[in-house]
């Protein structure tokens, strides 16, 4: 996630090895637009989490580098094309998340 506002955002995340699973929405949808089927994980962290967080703030320009395992949440073992577009919300920076490029990939046989 880059900051591209002219203003610091605030930052919170987990802690933990999948904080970034938990900040982040991944939306997987086949090249006809159907959505991906969900695995058991990620429809158990799509319910949110409660514990201990990180806060700390995105400077203008900054860059949080975060990693998920797509695979982990979604079924990609049939080939074909997928699109994926992360999303997450941003305190204080309106009623919509921030979204991604989308992503296109192509599994093979």
């Amino acid at each position: 996630m880059t900051n591209t506002t002219d203003h610091t955002i605030p930052v919170t995340r987990p802690l933990g090895d999948n904080s970034a699973d938990l900040n982040y929405k991944l939306q997987v949808r086949e090249k006809s637009g159907r959505p991906v089927q969900e695995s058991d994980y990620h429809r158990s962290i799509a319910r949110g989490w409660a514990g201990s967080s990180l806060q700390f703030e995105l400077k203008p320009g900054e860059k949080l580098e975060e990693d998920t395992e797509f695979t982990k949440q979604f079924d990609l073992s049939k080939p074909g094309t997928y699109e994926i577009q992360v999303s997450r919300w941003v305190q204080g920076e309106g009623k919509d998340p921030a979204q991604s490029n989308k992503l296109t990939i192509v599994v093979t046989p």
